[in-house]
């Protein structure tokens, strides 16, 4: 029988389980559906690096159809869920894509409610 490998990837205070599909802080999950639970798998497999609009939309909706608010849905639920009200964590970079900083300030959970676009 083959052995399954855990595959978890750790930033700030958060893991991303990809084998069990799940993103944990603190020893909880996090609730993410699952194209942001996609989308959260491969900014943290590219962290520190500027991933583009296109490649997102390719890496996590491959050749179905969807909007650009598809995708800024998905950066929203995330932001939310991390509680990166901020956008310390997940930054925007305007007409070009998005980075995720994992060497950046730790996201703690709101205390407000964010403001989100």
């Amino acid at each position: 029988m083959d052995q399954i490998l855990p595959r978890v990837l750790k930033f700030s205070r958060f893991e991303v389980d990809v084998t069990r599909g799940c993103v944990r802080a603190g020893g909880r999950d996090i609730d993410l559906r699952p194209k942001a639970f996609d989308l959260m798998c491969y900014l943290a497999e590219n962290a520190g690096r500027l991933v583009s609009k296109q490649e997102l939309h390719d890496a996590v909706w491959g050749n179905v159809a969807v909007s650009d608010d598809s995708l800024v849905q998905c950066i929203r639920e995330l932001r939310q869920k991390l509680g990166d009200c901020d956008r310390e964590l997940i930054k925007t970079v305007p007409r070009r894509g998005y980075l995720l900083d994992a060497n950046g300030p730790r996201a703690r959970p709101c205390v407000r409610i964010c403001k989100l676009s």
